[in-house]
């Protein structure tokens, strides 16, 4: 009756595309062959290129020859070492932005801060965890990606960030302390002076994610574990956003404490928004806002289910509203939507758990299959009877008329239907 066939079933191969970064080349560079090995393994494992070096002038050469995407570069190497050949590695144009990840056994803070003092990306203490590393690995390709992509200006990086609802964040767990970046602070619509700590943060997290928002921290954090989970904010306007959060912890002294976070975020409001207008699409009658087929055939396979095990009594009621041909065909379609809305809202009122004494609960599902067919599930009845009496309440509900709103002056019409109803009983 509409312009559009509202029976047809949804696509089903909604594709969600991502960025594959598993076809990255990776440049490893050790003095240690069983260690180049084991990377070669990992990596290639892991679907990336890999070109390993055995030390540092060779790996300079393989730089600028490879051009690889990211380098995992040993500390100490005889000549060489990882420091000297991480600074003639940022000397050279293709490695201004190259994520340098650094590898070394020593696990003190002076090697960490020679690390970043000639401009290393990241840091790690070997033994290696290759499951993590790799997770590591594709998160600093992807911050790289995304870096390289916007370089040309720091303010074509803010404003591109800002659209895309990305931001960045730093946890110190020893003092508490949180840095978020200026994008975080936006999309999470509170100011710098009001987030300082994980604990500002949690209290900005909505009240009914705040409990599983902390104990999927802990968990995670306890373990070491890299994590993504999304949650709902409240920003200082009122406004609730979907956020998703991705992070890992490092250890202080070789993985028995923690002692910082880091991470991204991302708005994803709007996907959700998305997501629930599919399921919608999927599950719901676009007119009436009711079940459509498919989700009222899945809800009785369900509770059909439920009924034969507890050996209770349920009914369908199947309506078909009388005379609804001869409304379209003389008003219009859209005159017969605007029906169907108000019929099914009647129907919805009747369906009040105060009304239905004959049912021991107030299990309904109330669909529209297509044109003017409509199906009821009741669940839970005292008797098989109490199924008539139910579709009698509802037959009596609608001899008052449908009173409707139509033309340019949104004249008020009285509409007279009633409806058909068939009854099938289990058991």
């Amino acid at each position: 009756m509409s312009d559009f066939d509202i029976n047809s079933d949804p696509d089903p191969g909604v594709k969600i595309a991502c960025d594959n970064l598993n076809s990255k080349r990776i440049l490893v560079v050790d003095d240690d062959l069983i260690t180049l090995e084991i990377a070669r393994d990992a990596l290639e494992g892991s679907g990336f290129t890999v070109v390993v070096a055995e030390g540092g002038e060779q790996a300079q050469a393989l730089f600028e020859s490879e051009t690889p995407d990211l380098v995992l570069l040993d500390v100490e190497m005889p000549g060489l070492d990882g420091f000297g050949v991480c600074e003639r590695l940022r000397a050279l144009p293709a490695g201004t932005n190259t994520p340098i990840i650094m590898m070394t056994g020593r696990g003190d803070d002076l090697a960490v801060e020679r690390a970043f003092e000639v401009e290393a990306t990241d840091f790690v203490n070997k033994p290696l965890n290759w499951a993590a590393l790799v997770q590591r690995i594709r998160y600093i390709l992807r911050a790289a990606t995304t870096f390289k992509e916007l370089k040309r200006s720091q303010q074509r990086l803010l404003s591109a960030q800002r659209m895309a609802g990305l931001g960045y964040w730093d946890w110190d767990m020893t003092t508490d302390l949180l840095y978020l970046s200026e994008q975080s602070h936006e999309l999470l619509g509170h100011s710098v002076q009001t987030l300082k700590t994980l604990g500002d943060y949690v209290d900005i997290v909505h009240g009914e994610d705040r409990k599983d928002f902390l104990s999927e921290l802990n968990d995670k954090v306890s373990r070491g574990e890299h994590w993504l989970f999304e949650h709902r904010v409240v920003t200082a306007d009122g406004e609730t956003r979907w956020i998703k959060v991705a992070g890992e912890t490092s250890f202080a002294d070789a993985g028995s404490r923690q002692s910082w976070s880091m991470g991204t975020m991302l708005d994803i409001t709007a996907q959700r928004h998305s997501e629930e207008t599919i399921r919608r699409m999927a599950f719901y009658d676009d007119i009436t806002g009711l079940h459509n087929r498919v989700a009222f055939m899945e809800e009785l396979k369900v509770i059909l289910d439920i009924h034969k095990r507890s050996d209770t009594c349920m009914a369908v009621l199947y309506l078909d509203v009388d005379d609804f041909k001869r409304v379209n065909d003389s008003v219009g379609h859209h005159v017969g939507d605007l029906l169907l809305k108000a019929f099914a809202a009647r129907l919805v009122g009747d369906l009040r758990a105060s009304d239905l004494a004959a049912r021991s609960n107030d299990t309904s599902v109330l669909a529209r299959l297509g044109g003017d067919e409509f199906c009821l599930l009741l669940a839970g009845l005292k008797n098989r009877a109490d199924a008539a009496v139910v579709a009698s309440r509802i037959k009596n509900n609608l001899t008052r008329p449908f009173s409707l709103e139509i033309g340019d002056a949104a004249e008020t019409h009285d509409f007279y239907v009633g409806a058909s109803i068939g009854i099938a009983v289990y058991p």
